[in-house]
């Protein structure tokens, strides 16, 4: 936990906050991995932290069970040169989910990176589309019960406000 924490301390200290290829640096995240902010540096890197929170009871017979999840996720996008409002990037990213059902906890922490591109509709406004692979261990109640390998794809929509 402490890595990933300095890692990321260690990306704002290198990037120089400006404003991103014309547009505004700060903005909002709507898209298929939850809702969050972007922040993109003047040096061509952006963070784009995520949330999620699910909340699921299931009836059978006379059993009820709740399930809680929640996530964070964090995407570095690395964006190239800009054509015609088209920006591609490569995107290293860290995911941490917590689940609990019942008194049964479980951890899922993945690492992976993707592709993709953004394009800039207005100024303010832009669409995004990413896929890669991702890479995770699982814990249940503090043991290691697995590792995964998946692929992953994103969509969102960014709206960008001030400057």
């Amino acid at each position: 936990m402490i890595r990933h924490c300095c890692a990321l301390l260690l990306l704002f200290l290198i990037a120089e906050p400006s404003v991103a290829q014309g547009h505004a640096a700060n903005g909002y995240v709507f898209g298929t991995g939850g809702p969050g902010l972007i922040h993109e540096f003047g040096n061509g890197i952006g963070v784009r932290p995520t949330f999620g929170y699910t909340r699921t009871t299931t009836t059978s017979g006379t059993t009820t069970s709740t399930t809680q999840s929640w996530s964070l996720a964090v995407d570095v996008p690395k964006y190239f040169d800009s054509h015609d409002g088209v920006r591609p990037y490569v995107a290293p990213r860290i995911a941490y989910t917590n689940q609990l059902t019942g008194s049964a906890k479980q951890e899922l922490w993945t690492y992976g990176a993707a592709v993709g591109a953004s394009y800039a509709a207005t100024q303010r406004f832009s669409v995004f589309g990413d896929m890669g692979l991702t890479y995770g261990t699982q814990k249940v109640t503090s043991n290691v019960v697995g590792t995964i390998w998946a692929t992953r794809s994103a969509l969102g929509i960014v709206w960008y406000f001030g400057q």
